[in-house]
Order: structure tokens, then C-alpha cells, then sequence
């Protein structure tokens, strides 16, 4: 298991999400959204699952892969509402699709903080 706070599981996502966004072009409103796609998550889901309930499940006497496991299932599923009935409304499939890849990402994250 890599070191606490090893990024190197996510590279190939952030990656490819960072050539998608720069070759789909640039503007402020862009650069603007892509500040607080930052900001915003990472001051609180990410906060709140991998630094609050991951290590509270850890210190529990979980070990990493239920922790980590638990913690993302609760973090995906806090996105299930958001997708289904205001990103994707009327298109079920293409919301659970995208509530996977929350969840494939914050089994990644979770990873590397575990």
C-alpha cells in the first residue's frame, strides 16, 4: 500500500481529466468553474470523507479496505441525488454511470490516504 497522501493511483484519471478540459478550450467562465471545482470539494466532501470518516472508521478497528470501501460508498451515495434528479433527470443509467466513476475516484482517494 502506497505511503499516506500518494497521489500516484489518480494520475492517469487527473491526467486525462486535465487534457479534456485544456483541449475543450479556455475561457473565464472555464477557469472560473475549474477554481471552485477545486476549492469547493476539497475544503468539504473530501474533508469531511477521507479526513473525517475514513480515519474514524480506521481508529474504529476496521481495517483499510472496508474503511475505505464504507467511505466511499457514503461519499458516492451522497451524489446519487445530485446526478439522478438534477445533472441527468429522466436518464437513470447515465446517473448511476457517473455516481461509479464518484465512486471508482473516491476509491482512488481513499486509497491514498489510507
Amino acid at each position: 500500500m502506497p505511503a499516506h497522501g500518494d497521489i500516484r493511483p489518480a494520475l492517469p484519471f487527473l491526467v486525462l481529466y486535465t487534457a479534456a478540459f485544456l483541449f475543450s478550450g479556455l475561457s473565464v467562465a472555464r477557469v472560473t468553474f475549474l477554481l471552485y471545482a477545486f476549492l469547493y470539494p476539497g475544503a468539504t466532501e473530501e474533508s469531511l470523507y477521507r479526513g473525517g470518516v475514513q480515519p474514524l472508521l480506521l481508529r474504529s478497528g476496521a481495517s483499510p479496505a472496508p474503511a475505505i470501501a464504507l467511505a466511499t460508498l457514503v461519499f458516492a451515495g451522497g451524489h446519487i441525488p445530485d446526478f439522478v434528479f438534477r445533472v441527468y433527470p429522466g436518464m437513470l443509467l447515465l446517473a448511476m454511470g457517473q455516481v461509479a466513476s464518484v465512486a471508482l475516484y473516491g476509491t482512488l482517494l481513499g486509497y491514498g490516504g489510507a
